[in-house]
């Protein structure tokens, strides 16, 4: 089979905005109009609106291309792996496709319309918006839709939160996103691999069904080989072509693939080629990892678990959910997801949830996943909504994106779970939805009666998922409940409840909770003027997409915090009221392993730069909670369990290992001066928690001000975890002005930082006036008499740090 790619500089025209440019494919109409300077940077400020408005008009991609010979007995198609999203595609003037569907791949036969010499193409991009606006209109009944989006969204299938989100712009960018090109196809092809795993001990069972296309009666032959993670060939076998062609396989002493921090990512490849007389005539490679996953879903005393499983092993999941990467679809690339991903991999988290209400991610998303062992919840793309099951058109649309997705995503290792949606069983239990009936029976219709069949079919073993959250049980009854199934929980944050009320809630799996934080001051100058750096302008609160979003970041900075002195300790703060906030709920979750078996947060990242929910923003710059998630989700986590007076010492070991080692508890001033100190022997068991300490104290609160409790557990090997705590919030801890000192060394481009004080010093952050730092640690707690060392790569010279360098702790903030 030969390929065409038709990527490079087409032209991109828009008759009613008078627009004609160079464009590039894959791409989009946004990020050419930048890179040709007719648009500002739609980031900057306000100018969302006046980009967004640009999106009620037309566009037009074309360019010519020649073909030198034409064999009439093969077939050439046009592969079209991502238009976005109202498309009419023309070669030579003829038109040979329209299409209505971003997340699809249309495969468009052009053998007729295909001539020797030049040909010419054009893919005319319909306005999303029009589309929409034509279809509220004709609307007879109301249907839920998100507030935060353009209305009408529910009609198109179009990345949703492309049209609004409570984090993110009004930027519908369209255009052709992905790959385009011609095939040739001899008689046949392999349309896709089908590959079943039955796992026996240590030996793994392989049945790989190739699907093919057929378009001529000719003798063909299947060559199969399979090769390990080194490269050595562990299986190859040739045979004819009869009937639907099946072939079994035994792994032995197979090498299988886990979780971070559960075993190694082991990988195979699976070659599968399709002969003709001899003659290699198409090819499709798999890469898998050996591997069976569940949900197991068991009647306990609290209800019913839900438990992701790998290879026997009870994964306790801890992550983050993952949105699109950017509003701007051509500035997404393979290196930025790496990062980010790895990233969220040195946080140690297990688990990305693929948020329903964006788009599917590339291949390498999914591929960089295997590779890192991360777990991959993936919703279906559809969110808070309820969506038209008597549209024809949108349902036979509906049913080939699922069928393309699943097929293109289901041998990968890391595909836990698919979810059939965000939020849309419990917004029509919960949220006083009109159309209450209708509604009931289209979510029926379309996750129950049309999807799950869809994915039986073509992912039989990956579990499905109806809803998150959801029972699991009878459908609108307790979908938020945290006894079965996953829960969302939001009165934290969304109705202004204080951190410990995550106390309250023990759910089987928490798929969302979360808390908003401002990004850095760097990320808010690239949007902003001076003039606008108050929470309160208005492009700050253009650049806050969730309503009275800052009222709520001013209320818990209140209860736990002094009010910051200027607008970047303002900025500062908020990150720690998230970081905070979010410790607490997960601490208290992993302190009941086994009646929770999950904690993935809200959210992992941003799709431009904005207040919001993430713990790395737009520009890959980690926040205060991103530094405090590598401690509460480390395999060997120590928390402390407080209440006005008094502390419970929990252990929490996820690794597969007892733990043996000592607990040192330490009662202390905030200048060192040791109260109370004492240290005994502690052994943990694999995947348990336990108290393994308690603390209490009969100070009146005007005598604790100036006190705080410090713990740490020391294994036999000398790794250390700790935490701390006082018994009254920060805002009234009787912190003084520290001195702290550094000892800076440089090896190797890694500086290696000795930071010491003379008084605690709360949540110390390292920054640079230039640089972005990405430390080993930070927002961390410093003790007189207790230096900690830091990691910093570093590619300049010591006194290039040494004079960038900026330090801060919480008194910073107020003194």
């Amino acid at each position: 089979m030969k390929k065409h790619f038709l990527h490079g500089t087409w032209t991109l025209s828009s008759p009613s905005l008078s627009i004609t440019c160079e464009g590039m494919v894959p791409g989009s109409i946004y990020g050419d109009l930048l890179r040709n300077n007719l648009i500002e940077d739609p980031f900057y400020r306000d100018n969302e609106f006046k980009v967004c408005a640009l999106m009620e008009h037309d566009f037009s991609y074309e360019r010519t291309f020649e073909i030198n010979t034409i064999d009439d007995s093969l077939q050439t198609v046009l592969v079209c792996e991502g238009l976005d999203t109202l498309a009419n595609v023309y070669l030579n003037k003829e038109h040979i496709a329209s299409t209505n569907n971003m997340h699809r791949t249309y495969r468009i036969d052009v053998t007729k319309e295909l001539r020797v010499g030049v040909n010419h193409i054009r893919i005319d991009i319909l306005s999303p918006i029009q589309f929409m606006k034509q279809k509220e209109q004709n609307r007879t009944y109301p249907l839920f839709q998100n507030k935060d989006t353009i209305k009408g969204y529910i009609h198109l299938r179009k990345g949703s939160s492309m049209l609004g989100w409570d984090w993110g712009p009004k930027l519908p960018d369209g255009g052709i996103w992905r790959s385009i090109y011609l095939e040739t196809i001899h008689q046949s092809r392999i349309d896709s691999l089908m590959i079943h795993q039955i796992h026996q001990e240590d030996n793994v069972f392989l049945r790989i069904t190739p699907l093919l296309e057929t378009r001529v009666d000719a003798p063909l032959d299947l060559l199969c080989i399979i090769k390990d993670s080194q490269g050595s060939i562990v299986h190859s076998s040739m045979f004819p072509v009869i009937g639907s062609p099946t072939f079994d396989v035994m792994i032995h002493d197979a090498k299988k693939w886990y979780p971070c921090g559960y075993g190694a990512q082991e990988l195979y490849t699976i070659d599968c080629m399709l002969f003709s007389n001899g003659v290699k005539i198409d090819m499709q490679s798999k890469r898998i990892g050996l591997r069976e996953i569940v949900v197991k879903r068991q009647d306990d005393t609290y209800g019913q678990s839900f438990t992701f499983v790998c290879n026997g092993i009870e994964i306790f999941a801890r992550g983050a959910n993952y949105i699109p990467e950017d509003n701007l679809l051509s500035r997404t690339s393979k290196l930025l997801t790496r990062d980010l991903l790895t990233l969220a991999k040195e946080a140690s988290h297990n688990m990305i949830r693929v948020w329903g209400g964006g788009i599917y991610p590339e291949d390498y998303f999914y591929d960089i996943c295997d590779e890192l062992g991360l777990l991959v919840w993936q919703d279906l793309m559809f969110a808070c909504s309820v969506y038209d099951m008597d549209d024809v058109d949108f349902v036979d649309t509906m049913k080939v994106e699922i069928k393309d997705n699943l097929i293109r995503i289901r041998h990968h290792a890391c595909l836990a779970l698919i979810c059939g949606n965000n939020e849309n069983e419990t917004a029509i239990e919960h949220w006083n939805v009109p159309s209450l009936e209708r509604s009931k029976d289209y979510y029926i219709r379309q996750y129950v009666t049309t999807i799950q069949p869809i994915v039986s079919t073509y992912a039989p073993q990956i579990t499905y998922w109806v809803s998150s959250p959801s029972s699991g049980k009878t459908p609108f009854e307790g979908s938020n409940s945290d006894h079965f199934g996953d829960m969302h929980y939001w009165g934290v944050w969304h109705n202004n409840e204080p951190i410990h009320y995550y106390r309250h809630y023990f759910p089987r799996f928490m798929s969302e909770f979360g808390i908003q934080s401002f990004p850095a001051l760097k990320t808010v100058e690239t949007f902003t003027k001076e003039m606008d750096r108050n929470i309160f302008s208005y492009v700050m609160e253009v650049h806050q997409k969730n309503n009275t979003a800052n009222d709520k970041i001013l209320n818990y900075i209140g209860k736990m915090f002094q009010y910051p002195k200027d607008f970047n300790s303002l900025l500062y703060v908020s990150q720690l009221i998230q970081a905070e906030g979010i410790r607490y709920g997960v601490e208290h979750w992993r302190r009941f392993r086994g009646q929770c078996m999950g904690a993935v947060y809200w959210q992992l990242n941003d799709c431009y730069p904005v207040a919001s929910w993430s713990s790395i923003d737009y520009f890959h710059r980690p926040k205060a909670l991103y530094y405090h998630s590598k401690k509460f989700f480390s395999d060997v986590l120590l928390s402390i369990e407080e209440t006005a007076n008094q502390a419970n010492i929990h252990l929490s070991n996820e690794s597969l290992q007892e733990i043996q080692g000592a607990i040192h508890l330490k009662w202390m001033d905030v200048d060192g001066i040791i109260i109370e100190e004492r240290s005994h022997e502690v052994v943990i068991l694999p995947q348990t928690s336990a108290i393994v300490d308690h603390f209490s104290t009969t100070l009146e609160y005007s005598q604790l001000m100036d006190k705080v409790l410090v713990v740490e557990f020391t294994n036999k090997s000398g790794q250390r975890v700790s935490n701390q705590v006082s018994f009254v919030p920060d805002k009234h801890l009787s912190l003084k002005k520290p001195q702290i000192k550094t000892l800076i060394h440089l090896q190797d481009q890694t500086l290696t930082m000795e930071l010491s004080t003379d008084t605690l010093a709360k949540y110390v952050e390292i920054g640079h006036n230039i640089h972005d730092i990405r430390a080993s640690d930070q927002y961390f707690h410093l003790f007189p008499n207790k230096p900690i060392f830091v990691e910093v790569p570093w590619n300049d010279s010591i006194e290039e740090f040494v004079n960038g360098l900026q330090l801060r702790s919480l008194v910073d903030t107020y003194l």
